[in-house]
């Protein structure tokens, strides 16, 4: 009850920095006041919108359809001129973009933030376009396609696993066309904020309607994937932004995800399903390949693996790793007792025990064992089987909005 305690304790002390990027915990490790925080962090984005709104220069665009693969089209509009190299996006305003809209994203009350984001893009008159998803691999395939037609931008409107659908649909027409000019960005409607924290993305409709908009684009590293599938020998290749975990993350991720956080909150639900997790988890015995060179580790609990170091509903890692250095972490927390992992359970909370537990920094990691725990998850979800295999990509995917 004592670890229950300090760990709500230290959640509501923290809890107003949650909904803000990454930025506002520059003011919380200065001790800054928090009002001058609030109105550095409304002033600084209601200027850099009207500067990007000054400054950008004018992008033409061509009409054309946009009702093919389930595209609901409003005043949709399609960029047909392929030839503008990435590089020279930085500051390109965005003139046509699809959304990608999950409907029951936190618990389907994400879709109150829908009706301000239409209204927004109706005032600026953008060209665009939206669709729903309905089952797993809908914002994969939407992704995609709006991709390959010409958008400008593809926008998840959802949480993390809408995110991690439609970069896997975006990415893969990126390295077949690098001549290709879409763009990515977040509409935050989720639970936990983990990617938009990194990459410095506001929560808030409005601010980041207007930074899209105005084509601010960061060019920044992502993981691929490549595991076996859940009930078949055959393999996947896939992408993820944040983070892969590997021993007790799938048995958390599911509890999180089977109610947990809808009735008690996104941290408690969370927490709970990590002490159900280390009550039931047998420490297994995992072989890595990182960079060519072979490691076990004895008595793991979790392997982390990514390039974000907020892991999920507040645990983090404290790391020296930028979104666009072209390495990823690998911080396995091994060799310990349940006892000794439940004493250190409010340093997961603030990412040090990475001082105990020293990550490697690496470019390809490969995974062939893990015991009996060979479930494989990435970006909040279970997603298949070991073995699996990781490696960075430098600078692929073009971010919007940070």
């Amino acid at each position: 009850m004592r670890i229950l305690e300090r760990l709500v304790r230290q959640r509501q002390r923290r809890r107003f920095f949650d909904d803000f990027p990454a930025h506002a915990r520059v003011f919380q490790r200065a001790r800054l006041p928090l009002a001058v925080f609030a109105r550095s962090a409304h002033d600084l984005s209601d200027h850099a919108g009207k500067q990007y709104y000054r400054h950008a220069a004018a992008l033409e665009i061509h009409q054309g359809p946009a009702q093919e693969m389930g595209l609901r089209p409003q005043n949709a509009a399609i960029q047909q001129n392929g030839n503008l190299q990435r590089h020279e996006l930085m500051q390109t305003p965005v003139k046509s973009l699809f959304l990608v809209l999950n409907p029951s994203s936190r618990s389907f009350t994400g879709q109150k933030k829908w009706p301000r984001t239409f209204e927004l893009l109706d005032q600026s008159g953008v060209h665009y376009a939206h669709a729903l998803t309905e089952k797993a691999g809908d914002g994969t395939r939407l992704a995609e396609a709006a991709a390959k037609q010409g958008f400008d931008a593809v926008i998840a409107v959802g949480g993390d696993g809408t995110i991690n659908e439609v970069i896997s649909g975006v990415v893969p027409v990126l390295e077949q066309n690098p001549d290709s000019a879409c763009r990515f960005g977040v509409i935050y409607t989720g639970t936990s904020p983990d990617f938009c924290s990194f990459h410095g993305l506001s929560l808030d409709p409005e601010v980041i309607v207007n930074r899209i908009l105005a084509g601010h684009t960061r060019h920044v590293d992502l993981c691929r994937i490549v595991h076996r599938c859940e009930n078949s020998e055959q393999t996947v290749n896939r992408y993820f932004s944040c983070s892969a975990n590997f021993g007790m993350g799938a048995a958390i991720a599911r509890g999180s995800n089977t109610g947990l956080r809808k009735r008690f909150g996104d941290f408690i639900g969370t927490l709970l399903s990590m002490l159900d997790a280390i009550r039931n988890y047998i420490p297994s015995r995992f072989q890595l390949k990182i960079d060519g060179n072979e490691c076990d580790f004895d008595q793991v609990h979790n392997i982390f693996i990514g390039k974000n170091p907020y892991i999920a509903s507040g645990i983090r890692l404290k790391l020296d790793i930028a979104a666009d250095d072209g390495r990823m972490y690998v911080v396995a927390l091994h060799g310990i007792s349940k006892f000794r992992l439940l004493s250190i359970l409010p340093r997961v909370y603030t990412g040090s025990f990475c001082r105990e537990f020293e990550p490697i920094f690496c470019r390809e990691v490969e995974i062939s064992a893990g015991g009996g725990a060979d479930e494989v998850e990435y970006d909040g979800d279970p997603q298949g089987r070991l073995p699996a295999q990781i490696s960075i990509l430098p600078r692929i995917l073009p971010v919007l909005g940070g």
